[in-house]
């Protein structure tokens, strides 16, 4: 230090149930510019040098494990930070975890399915350029041998070449659309993480449930309000909010501590050592022992009417109405989005009987029209008409197939058993050796305390590992084809 400065240093513990030990040094260093013997000015200079052991137990507000643990050491009124408020923070961190990791099954999910539909709806496009090919050939045959004229065979050329736009187009898929094989199996790989290509084709290798799979809806209802993850997560809102209360009501009540502090001050005109002209220094009076004092009482202090205290209760209560309100409009929510996906689901297997059905007809058609064309009993623009609807009811048959197995991932979605429906299990790594063997050295610490370090009022915070895995139900299947 030049002329004065200040130097401090302290150690801090605050225990489970609020109280608080410290031991501080401060040393000082002041220099007199108008030393004067005479007037009492002993030194020049000198280092008042002060260690302060302190234990303080709060009898009213700050006091309690449970406080404690709500709002962490040294609590300000509104910031909570304590190691209950963490593990909320962890679990609500962990849901929305497993929300990002459901939604991008979902994605995957229904991508796959856009991609089978592709692949079926390129067949049917392929299968209608060889049917108008065919067309196109028996035509100009005709036409060369004298029987038909030359825009009847222009006429089945056209088909041909519309044909084969639109397989370029099932097979590339255009800009303004989701078809195309290639880019529904580009948008599959940007999901699951495989390069944009590697000299390999994703082929779906399971086919599209075409069975009428039907859901108990009192059932499916008690499980979305059970294991819908938006739920859980805002049940532990609530929880926080809860928990944010106890701490603000305690901050209602008077600042009451016991004190116990003991001091030993040295003073001198050296830090250490002596210079020898008897003025002696701070850390040798500090182990004489002439400058020792002690404390021991309550301390009482309050603002007047307390607004801060009584302010924060008030926004607490506020916020867990609002985290009230947010769980039931969420609850309506996921109900109507439930009735929307049963709705959706009858729909679409509803479309796909019928789908079924123009199809098989449009194919009949198509096998009379082409007979009678053969025998020349037909004009040729019913055939080629009756191509367009066969190759446009195979399209729309795969399409309606693939909407109902959609329906039925957005009905597994809303009921919050999709990870079970793609078995897929969500688990926690294995922990590190370190903490496995210190675990129980502090385990068996907190027992002798009898403090139940997992539990607190009102409820338990989290009860660990969520239990996603149910029993399989029983459904009722009826065939499609029909």
């Amino acid at each position: 230090f030049t002329n004065n400065g200040e130097f401090n240093l302290g150690i801090n513990k605050t225990a489970a149930t609020g109280t608080r030990f410290s031991l501080t040094n401060t040393t000082l260093y002041d220099r007199i510019h108008n030393f004067n013997p005479a007037g009492g000015n002993r030194f020049s200079s000198y280092y008042d040098t002060l260690f302060t052991a302190e234990a303080r137990h709060p009898l009213m507000q700050g006091s309690g494990v449970e406080f404690n643990r709500i709002a962490g050491p040294n609590a300000t009124v509104g910031n909570y930070n304590g190691v209950l408020i963490a593990r909320l923070n962890t679990d609500v961190t962990l849901a929305d975890f497993e929300a990002s990791i459901r939604n991008l099954l979902t994605d995957v999910e229904k991508t796959y399915w856009e991609l089978y539909f592709a692949y079926r709806d390129f067949d049917a496009k392929v299968e209608g350029r060889r049917l108008a090919r065919e067309s196109w050939e028996l035509e100009k045959r005709r036409t060369d041998a004298g029987i038909r004229t030359a825009d009847q065979e222009a006429f089945a050329r056209e088909q041909f070449y519309a044909a084969q736009a639109a397989v370029e187009n099932a097979l590339s898929g255009t800009a303004n659309t989701t078809g195309g094989v290639y880019k529904a199996e580009r948008q599959l790989r940007s999901l699951i993480g495989l390069p944009t290509s590697d000299g390999r084709l994703i082929v779906p290798a399971d086919e599209p449930a075409t069975v009428d799979i039907r859901f108990d809806w009192h059932d499916s209802l008690a499980l979305a309000l059970t294991r819908r993850v938006e739920l859980r997560r805002q049940q532990w809102n609530v929880k926080r909010r809860e928990l944010e209360i106890i701490a603000a009501r305690n901050f209602e009540k008077m600042r009451v501590d016991l004190v116990g502090q003991y001091r030993w001050r040295g003073f001198g005109n050296d830090l250490f050592g002596s210079d020898g002209t008897g003025a002696g220094s701070a850390f040798e009076s500090l182990f004489d022992g002439d400058l020792q004092d002690w404390r021991l009482g309550i301390e009482v202090a309050t603002p007047v009417g307390n607004r801060v205290g009584h302010a924060a209760v008030r926004h607490a209560e506020l916020q867990l109405a609002r985290e009230h309100a947010i769980y039931d409009e969420t609850e309506r929510t996921i109900s109507h989005e439930l009735r929307a996906a049963f709705t959706e689901l009858d729909r679409a297997y509803a479309v796909t009987r019928s789908r079924y059905n123009q199809r098989i007809a449009s194919f009949t058609r198509l096998r009379a029209e082409r007979l009678r064309n053969e025998r020349g009993q037909t004009d040729l623009d019913l055939v080629l008409s009756a191509q367009r609807q066969a190759v446009a009811a195979e399209s729309e048959y795969y399409r309606a197939l693939v909407e109902y197995n959609l329906a039925l991932v957005d009905v597994h979605f809303a009921r919050g058993t999709l990870l079970d429906y793609l078995d897929v299990s969500l688990t926690e790594g294995p922990w590190i050796d370190e903490a496995h063997n210190t675990a129980p050295r502090v385990a068996s610490r907190f027992r002798r305390k009898h403090i139940d370090y997992c539990m607190t009022s009102p409820r338990r915070v989290s009860l660990g590992e969520y239990p996603q895995r149910l029993p399989p139900t029983e459904g009722i299947a009826v065939s499609v084809e029909e």
